[in-house]
């Protein structure tokens, strides 16, 4: 079976997300003979593993396909994860197409919109973030909290956001809080690669606009 529910733009995705995620475990919980089945959580981005591990599965094992997600499950949950994101063939085969895609989707929106952005800031400096740099056809620097993978070193955050005409979220994480929308220069683009819409705290740039269900 499927399960499904309405979108609602000014509330954000992960909130609404984990409220659903509780329900659809239970519709599923509801079926005694699956709770005693061998069971396996197929995840993107942790929330289903860190609600499953409230109801009772006997036999359950869980996969998580993103490094942010296995972060915020690794040492929250008592059954076993496998972590696919660090494999090889997704770091070495996945990564790198996952990045053409996104910068094919970025090319057609920058050109759609007759917006030609030259210097590009990239908040996040894992597989994800590297790759992009290493394929984005227009001068990119890394910011992360990690120093070593700066590419834009002793330099604040905020002070960095005016040199950059396009902003990329590849964090997994809020890179790019509501308090610091301030910052921005006036006309960046902010664009996400990341699987959530939490890169740049969307749900208070959407309230700006129509309620949508999209």
């Amino acid at each position: 079976s499927v399960y499904s529910y309405k979108f609602d733009s000014h509330t954000s995705f992960d909130s609404q997300f984990t409220n659903q995620l509780s329900s659809f475990i239970e519709q599923i919980t509801a079926n005694a003979d699956l709770r005693r089945k061998r069971v396996v959580l197929l995840d993107d981005g942790g929330s289903l593993l860190r609600t499953a591990k409230d109801y009772s599965f006997e036999n359950v094992c869980g996969v998580e396909q993103t490094s942010s997600g296995y972060s915020r499950v690794k040492n929250d949950v008592s059954f076993p994860i496998v972590n696919v994101a660090r494999s090889k063939t997704k770091l070495t085969v996945e990564t790198p197409f996952i990045v053409e895609c996104f910068l094919e989707n970025l090319e057609n929106y920058l050109t759609d919109n007759r917006l030609s952005p030259k210097r590009g800031l990239i908040l996040g400096g894992g597989p994800i973030g590297k790759e992009v740099q290493k394929q984005a056809d227009f001068e990119t620097y890394i910011f992360d909290t990690d120093q070593e993978k700066n590419t834009l070193y002793n330099t604040e955050l905020h002070k960095a956001l005016i040199d950059f005409d396009i902003i990329i979220g590849a964090s997994g994480n809020t890179s790019l809080p509501e308090k610091d929308h301030k910052y921005l220069r006036k006309g960046t683009v902010l664009t996400s690669i990341s699987s959530s819409d939490r890169e740049f705290d969307a749900v208070h740039l959407r309230r700006k606009s129509a309620k949508t269900s999209n």
